[in-house]
């Protein structure tokens, strides 16, 4: 019976995988062949006559080739004792890293909520301490966000398993597996998210209002975990404060459901944001939030009080399919890539006054149902345009006003046209 194979470490490279006499023979090879092409090159440059060497020659000859060889033998052997112990170095620094995260991720499983406590700050720690590994430490404690949550109770939701098992003798019992509740889980995910915050940095935003505060401004407010990526796909997140972070990365809060008062006022987002699908049931507020990157909330839903006041949306944002049905503000917003608002519903009170258009802002398909919108003072840069209002769908009282007028996008369309009314 053959023995399995055993796959080298590929990270063992050069003369590790050489057997040691044969990097020496191969050594000695490669510096005879030196020796010997010098030797011929000074004597066709210098004209050296062919003659016999002396026996002091002769030994000295000798006595520099076996000084060469030695020489050569031990580079060979302190390159390959270098190569093993940088190689063991790092295996035992895998070892470590391995150590610690397995202990952290278990402080993240506990019951104890200072324990999970414990378990976040050591799991931040850790990716601190290993930036090669911090996505994975990051990608845990997302992963902790996405647990099922249950705020009214603030312990992890729990969920259940219902089976039965009939033994030998036709006795049938019931077994019930459930999810143990973890009390002041809400902690546990507001710390989280704290740790995330400080790892990521100020926005621009909030940087220049400390420097005016404080008269210091730092040139880099990008922070240790800025080049990561963040995935709240799914989770469940409670009274959300992620105000004035830096997202230069890829953010995912595609589904995330968002309930309490959600802020991200002063946030940056310079790279690829993802909130298609997510639900905001309380009061959200985007205020002064920069959207540089693409943005997508297609098919989500605001059922609480939004605020956009102020953001500034220079990337491809799309609201396709978005419910608002609360009061929405976009008033001072600054629209300067493309925005897509194709197929929405607003059931609330929006307002986008004194707004700045310098890109394409797009409605088509957009239902209005008993709401007043309005576009007051908008300033419309050369080229912009405001399009699908020309026959806008109207449900019962709605309407849509610039500066008390009926408006219909920009540039002004026929003003005989009139809206499509749906009783």
């Amino acid at each position: 019976m053959t023995q399995p194979h055993t796959p080298r470490d590929p990270r063992l490279q050069g003369v590790l995988f050489v057997p040691l006499v044969v990097s020496v023979l191969i050594a000695l090879a490669l510096g005879a062949g030196v020796i010997v092409g010098a030797y011929w090159l000074v004597k066709q440059y210098l004209g050296i006559d062919d003659e016999p060497f002396s026996r002091a020659q002769a030994a000295t000859a000798a006595f520099a080739t076996a000084t060469a060889a030695g020489a050569v033998v031990a580079l060979v052997v302190g390159v390959r004792k270098q190569g093993l112990s940088e190689q063991v170095a790092r295996r035992e620094l895998t070892s470590a890293f391995t150590e610690r995260f397995r202990a952290a991720a278990s402080q993240l499983g506990g019951d104890p909520p200072a324990e999970r406590i414990a378990g976040v700050y050591a799991m931040a720690a850790l990716a601190d301490d290993y930036p090669t590994r911090a996505q994975q430490c990051v990608d845990v404690l997302c992963g902790y966000l996405r647990l099922p949550f249950d705020p009214e109770s603030n312990t992890l939701a729990s969920g259940s398993i219902d089976t039965t098992h009939t033994f030998a003798d036709g006795k049938t019992v019931a077994i019930h597996r459930g999810i143990a509740a973890r009390p002041f889980d809400q902690q546990v995910r507001e710390t989280i998210v704290t740790v995330i915050r400080s790892h990521l940095g100020m926005s621009p935003v909030q940087e220049s209002l400390v420097g005016r505060i404080t008269g210091k401004i730092r040139s880099d407010s990008m922070g240790a975990w800025a080049d990561l990526d963040f995935d709240f796909a799914g989770a469940h997140l409670h009274n959300a404060k992620f105000t004035a972070m830096a997202f230069p990365g890829h953010i995912n809060f595609s589904g995330t459901i968002f309930s309490g008062r959600t802020d991200f006022g002063l946030a940056t987002f310079s790279g690829h944001t993802n909130f298609d699908l997510a639900t905001f049931s309380g009061h959200t507020n985007f205020g002064l939030a920069r959207f540089s990157g693409d943005t997508d909330f297609k098919e989500a839903t605001f059922s609480g009080g939004t605020d956009f006041k102020e953001a500034t949306f220079s990337g491809h944002t799309n609201f396709g399919l978005a419910r608002f049905s609360g009061d929405t503000n976009f008033d001072l917003a600054t629209f300067s890539g493309q925005t897509d608002f194709g197929g929405a519903t607003f059931s609330g009170h929006t307002y986008v006054v004194d707004a700045t258009f310098s890109g394409r802002t797009n409605f088509d398909q957009a239902r209005f149902s008993d709401v007043r919108v309005h576009f007051d003072s908008p300033h419309p840069a050369e080229g912009a345009r405001i399009t699908g209002l020309r026959e806008p769908i109207l449900v019962g009282s709605a309407s849509i006003t610039s500066d008390g007028k009926p408006f219909r996008g920009w540039p002004p369309e026929d003003p005989e046209d009139s809206p499509t009314d749906v009783e």
